[in-house]
């Protein structure tokens, strides 16, 4: 059975040939449904927990790289939906977008995720909800992805693996402009309803 083979590249980087056949044939076939395989995502985090922190590193620069190759297709379904009632709801494509959001800044390409947060904040922009709905719930949800993408942004700087720096202060100061604009829309129907005050102490108080 083949196995694992790799050689050293001149970055310095190992080279992958191929994965193990049986293992990529696991790997093709595991679903999420307990029914037919183990969770995969249940496998994978025990594996990482008890394999060397450098596991992990190297996951997460190799999710890193795929992400900085990877242009994802429009989600099909908008992100809200305005009801008869002039209420709006959280629609299924907005799941999709903060999935991909969360994946970006988990991985540490958090100033990625910043654009793709800033548009679901501009979404919100014109719309109006009640304050203990549904559409409520969902709005504090993308509050606290900001707050973490935040929080992973810092991260990211610190560990200089910011490559634009100049790129990195515009996406900081674009998501920190949409995020005023929807105070200033909620301000003009319902002052008490801005949902991302968290955010705004996030992107306020951490200058670059």
């Amino acid at each position: 059975m083949p196995a694992i083979h790799s050689s050293d590249v001149a970055d310095g980087r190992p080279a992958l040939g191929h994965v193990n056949l049986m293992i990529d044939t696991f790997l093709a076939n595991a679903t999420p449904d307990e029914q037919v395989t183990p969770p995969v995502l249940t496998i994978l985090r025990t594996t990482l927990a008890t394999c060397p922190a450098s596991t992990t590193s190297a996951l997460a620069a190799a999710a890193r790289h795929h992400f900085d190759h990877w242009k994802p297709a429009p989600p099909p379904e908008g992100l809200f939906t305005v009801q008869d009632t002039g209420l709006s709801i959280a629609a299924p494509g907005l799941q999709k977008v903060l999935a991909r959001a969360r994946a970006l800044y988990g991985v540490g390409s958090a100033f990625a995720s910043l654009a793709v947060l800033e548009g679901v904040v501009r979404a919100t922009v014109g719309l109006r909800w009640k304050g203990n709905g549904p559409m409520a719930y969902a709005l504090a949800d993308i509050d606290s992805d900001i707050t973490q993408a935040i929080q992973s942004c810092k991260e990211e700087w610190g560990s200089g693996r910011v490559k634009d720096m100049g790129a990195a202060k515009r996406a900081l100061a674009s998501i920190g402009e949409t995020i005023q604009s929807s105070k200033d829309d909620c301000e003009r129907w319902d002052e008490e309803s801005f949902p991302f005050e968290r955010a705004e102490v996030s992107v306020q108080y951490w200058k670059i």
